[in-house]
């Protein structure tokens, strides 16, 4: 007979008003004691769990300086927010200083041909 089935004549025992058999009270007995031990393992599994989290998260903290995590990525993101500034000043400064190097060459070509046309032909 399953453990079901023991619970089911239990409760329908209790229900007629008549009194348990010995042997489902035992049988039901011996499921609820297994059932604590399993509940007992559980408990001291996720205890054991909760202490390696407090530990893990102790050794993130205390990786960062005054164990501040938000500050340092307050931190690194200035850092990275000054070096695109540099990225870009560079690169507006390069793109800047070839335009204009390109339009004061372009400029020389125009007025050297212009002083070769109007020295005229040799």
């Amino acid at each position: 007979m399953s453990e079901h089935d023991n619970a089911a004549r239990l409760l329908h025992v209790v229900a007629e008003g008549e009194l348990p058999q010995p042997d489902i009270l035992d049988a039901l007995m011996d499921k609820i004691d297994a059932l604590t031990e399993s509940h007992s393992g559980l408990k001291d599994t996720c205890n054991r769990h909760f202490n390696e989290e407090d530990d893990f998260k102790w050794q993130v903290q205390s990786a960062f300086p005054g164990g501040d995590m938000s500050g340092h990525r307050i931190y690194h993101e200035a850092l990275i927010e000054q070096a695109r500034a540099r990225r870009d000043f560079w690169r507006k400064m390069t793109f800047e200083l070839t335009k204009w190097t390109l339009i004061g060459f372009v400029g020389w070509i125009v007025v050297q041909a212009w002083i070769g046309l109007l020295k005229g032909p040799k």
